[in-house]
């Protein structure tokens, strides 16, 4: 039998703030291209509202989307959402993968939607141990199993 790991993700400070300075960064830079002030009103409610739902959706974990647990072995991943689901999924190779950020993308097995489950973690997401264990096998992952036929050899 495989071993089964868990991640149980937190409210991350980090990216509440990276977040927040990001919007704040794009509504300085459209209040300075010209003097359209209906436009930029629009601009910054749109903004505001950006950053509300990332926020509720990524950081607090509240949306019934939102990804609040990751649970892996070597036969794949399992993915546990906010309203209670759980579903297999399968990483993507566009994953971003760093010690100080994680960006997974996954498939949803029997999901026929187009757009992947995207999972943010910085480095206070979640118990630093289990990150560093979901950091290697993420990397083995991308690295083994969406290997083309060209880089295996003949």
């Amino acid at each position: 039998m495989f071993s089964q790991h868990s991640l149980v993700m937190r409210p991350s400070r980090y990216l509440a703030l990276a977040c927040i300075l990001l919007h704040l960064l794009l509504a300085a830079a459209m209040s300075s291209t010209g003097p359209k002030t209906c436009l930029i009103m629009v601009h910054s409610l749109l903004l505001v509202a950006h950053c509300s739902w990332w926020l509720w959706h990524y950081i607090l974990l509240r949306s019934c989307w939102s990804l609040i647990a990751l649970r892996w072995t070597p036969m794949g991943f399992g993915l546990e959402l906010a309203g209670r689901r759980c579903c297999k999924a399968q990483l993507l190779p566009r994953s971003f993968i760093s010690p100080y950020l994680m960006v997974l993308h996954f498939r949803v097995m029997g999901h026929s939607s187009w757009r992947p489950l995207i999972l943010i973690l910085a480095p206070d997401s979640g118990d630093s141990n289990q990150q560093r264990r979901l950091r290697v096998f993420a990397r083995y992952q991308i690295t083994t199993v969406h290997q083309s036929p060209a880089m295996n050899g003949p």
